[in-house]
Parts: C-alpha cells; structure tokens; sequence
C-alpha cells in the first residue's frame, strides 16, 4: 500500500522492520468464539468504543470487535447495507466543488439512502501524482483487478458518523485548518473508514451466497498510451456483488486505528493449494502459480474494450498469506475460531456464513509498560508494537502487494510536496488524499484567476 505521503524506500525498509516483530500480542488460553447476544445479527448492538480493554486485551478480543463491527455494519437500514448509507469521501469533498463546505451531520444522515456511487480506486504507486486520481488502480503499484468476465472491481468509501462529525465540525475537511491543527490531535473514540469492493454481476452470473445490489459506476476511458481514466460527468447502472470490506476504527486505548478486513470466502484460492480444479470469483481452474497476481498495468497489458466497458487480460489471483499470518499461530487460530463460531450461529441462509474475516492488525498497549505502549506521536510509533497479522492484505484491495500491510505506509509522517505535516491524523490516508486534490483546486483557481486579472489589464 504506497502513498504520496512516503518514498517507497521508506515503505519496503519499515516492513522488513515490521516482520520481526512476535506475530501475536497474547496467546489464547480459550477457543476465539461470538457471544450469543450478537445473534440474531438483526439484533447485534455497535461495539462501544469505550469499552475495549487496555492491558488485559486478548488477541480474541480484537478480532471480535471485527466481527461484531462487520455484523453491525451489514445489518439492513431501509432495504440497503448499514455501512453503504453512511457519509462518503464525496460528501466531505464534493467532487463538483473541492472547495464547498460539507453538510453539518444531521442533515446529511437526513436524506434517503440513494444508489451506490462506485468508483475506481486512487493510483498509488512511485509514479503516481495528484493528478492521477481518477485512474482505476489499486493502492500499492497500479494494478486494475480484472474478474474472469473482463469486468473491473469498483470501490465504495464511507465514513461512520463519529468520523465524519468530528472532521466536518473542526473544520479539518479544510487544507489550510489541517495543516495548522494540533499535530497530536488523535480521532475520537468510535471512528471509523470502510473501504468496500464490488464486482459487477452479468446476467446468468451464480450470485449464491454473495450480497448483491444495485450501483452506479462510471464510464471508462483509455488514451493512446494506455491510461485509463473515466469520462466525465457519465455512469451506468449495474448489478454488483460485495466481495471484500477494510474496517478501520478507533477504540480505547488504540489511536492507531484497528485494521481488519473480511472477504467473500469463494474469491481465491490459498497458495498453497495453487493450482486448483475448483473456480473461484477471481481465479480460473487449474491456472499455475507463476500466471497468478500479474499486473498488466505495469506490463503495459492492459487494454479496454470501450464499448463493452471490459478488459483483458483477466487477473488471476491466489491468497499468499491466510488470515494474514502463520498457519497454527495463536492469531491465526483465533480468526479460524471465530469464523466458524459466527457462521454456525447466524441465521439459516444468512448470506453473511459465506464471508471471512481474513485478520487484523493494530498496536500492542500495556499500561503498565509505558516503554512499549503504542503511543503514536506525529512522525513515528513504536513498530516493536504491532500484533496481530502482520502480513494482512485483503486479495480484492491488495491483490498485487500481499506482501505488505496496513502500518508499512500507513503513519503519521508528513510530507514536502505536496506540504502536510507529520500529524497523527495522517493515518488517514482518505482525510489526507482529499486534503491534498482540494489544495491543487485551489491553486488552480488563484493561478486561473491571476491569468485573467493579467489578461484584463493588458487590454
């Protein structure tokens, strides 16, 4: 996961740092499971943020804040997934006008839920600048993932309330109050960035055991030299299946955030069993490991079929590491616990028994131990810290780099240019991506109006 904010030096050093780090904070002394008061999953309460222990946190206890947040988040609010009816990164940066003043919360959280407005993900790699915002990439080298009907996977990004308000009231959707903010300034309690992925759905498609819906995705382009970027101002309506989800939140005693991701159980294969004779959403039977997890961007491969809004070649694709982890570590364990234990506990035909949680990652807190707790501070955090799975990637968002995770790029370093200072909120990588296209709109503004001033006068 490459972001402006960090060379990718930096990034490949902090992982190799990263891996000899204990791949788990505690080891289980029970089996992982969910507690019958989340069930029926209609009825699951929201995780209270304030709640989560310090000290005495279990490796199981950060994994059923995952899962309790996922159930919660997929319950069903006027016909439509919880999640996908909260603010999005286009509310606090409309795209329309970079520069105009987000709704207050009420009356955002006040409208009818309307159809998803998908969109391609932000181009992330070495190369990348502001300018390539709009090109359908994935974070970490470029790559589009491409499913075995040619089609592109899309992205939704979504902030829970507590979010939103906290940025929409301090004023920190502003470039110039962000930048001039405490440095130490941490989310609130209860905080959180979801970043979903959705495959579109043919007519005659086996949607069995995935969530389905109705979205707006927009109309593709490519240059001569093989960019590609929509068309402006055009959409279309498709059918599209929930595959994979990154929940990002803050809870008491972790600044950082908690990083988990889930994923339709049918996407890919494990490596380890490479090839296979079973289909999978993104993987096509008997395909060998060397034609796996090829970025066709970076061959200059990738070609579009305008007309049919589809691409070739297809991306074929197998999950490197399983839960993020060791296989027989007590976090892989845990995961592998708690998966079985919720899908055995759902609601018969609940769609939910067919989705994972893959892993989680966050910062290792002892309060007792100031020395090794993770307090994070603009500029670094203890790395000793990290637990949990340290080589988490969700095959869907990271499907070229699962060898990296969240924290390798994600920090609170700053940047020269684009200027953002170190800060803990730069954890954010959306808060920061739209604090950064705002600022060019508005220098492209000024340089606009100058040239016109000048114009005038030279008339």
């Amino acid at each position: 996961m490459k972001t402006r904010l960090q060379e990718p030096l930096m990034c490949l050093t902090a992982c190799l740092a990263m891996l000899l780090a204990p791949l788990s904070s505690t080891v289980a002394q029970t089996a992982c499971t969910a507690p019958d008061s989340w069930f029926p999953q209609s009825q699951t309460k929201p995780f209270d943020p304030a709640k989560f222990p310090g000290s005495s946190a279990t490796n199981c206890d950060f994994h059923q804040w995952a899962w309790q947040t996922f159930l919660y988040l997929t319950q069903k609010v006027d016909g439509k997934l919880r999640f996908t009816t909260f603010p999005t990164d286009r509310d606090l940066f409309n795209p329309k006008n970079l520069t105009a003043k987000p709704k207050i919360l009420a009356a955002l959280m006040a409208r009818k839920p309307s159809r998803m407005q998908l969109r391609v993900r932000s181009l992330k790699d070495e190369k990348s600048s502001l300018n390539d915002a709009d090109k359908i990439a994935q974070a970490g080298g470029g790559g589009v993932l491409v499913d075995q009907n040619g089609n592109p996977v899309f992205y939704s990004v979504n902030f829970d309330p507590v979010f939103y308000d906290f940025v929409q009231k301090n004023g920190y959707y502003d470039y110039d109050t962000y930048i001039k903010a405490d440095p130490t300034t941490n989310f609130p309690l209860g905080a959180m960035e979801l970043k979903a992925s959705w495959r579109i759905v043919n007519k005659g498609d086996d949607t069995t055991g995935v969530y389905t819906t109705e979205a707006d995705v927009p109309v593709l382009q490519q240059d001569d030299k093989g960019n590609v970027s929509v068309v402006p101002g055009k959409t279309r309506t498709v059918t599209v299946a929930f595959v994979g989800i990154h929940i990002v939140g803050i809870v008491a005693n972790h600044p950082e955030f908690i990083w988990a991701t889930f994923e339709q159980h049918q996407n890919a294969p494990e490596l380890s069993a490479v090839p296979s004779s079973n289909a999978f959403t993104f993987y096509a039977p008997n395909t060998a490991a060397n034609d796996c997890l090829i970025n066709a961007v970076k061959k200059n491969e990738l070609k579009l079929d305008a007309a049919k809004q589809t691409f070739t070649p297809i991306t074929q694709v197998y999950r490197l590491h399983p839960n993020g982890d060791k296989p027989g570590t007590p976090n892989s364990a845990n995961i592998t616990s708690l998966n079985n234990s919720v899908h055995g506990k759902l609601e018969a035909g609940s769609v939910w028994k067919n989705y994972d949680l893959v892993g989680g990652i966050w910062l290792f807190y002892d309060g007792m131990k100031p020395t090794i707790n993770p307090t994070i501070q603009p500029n670094g955090f203890n790395t000793d810290s990290l637990r949990g799975s340290l080589l988490l990637a969700n095959t869907t968002m990271e499907t070229f780099h699962q060898n990296l995770h969240c924290f390798v790029c994600h920090t609170t370093a700053g940047s020269t240019n684009p200027f953002v200072p170190a800060m803990n909120m730069n954890f954010s990588h959306i808060l920061v991506d739209g604090l950064l296209h705002q600022n060019q709109a508005k220098q492209a503004a000024v340089k606009a109006a100058a040239k016109k001033a000048a114009a005038k006068a030279s008339k």
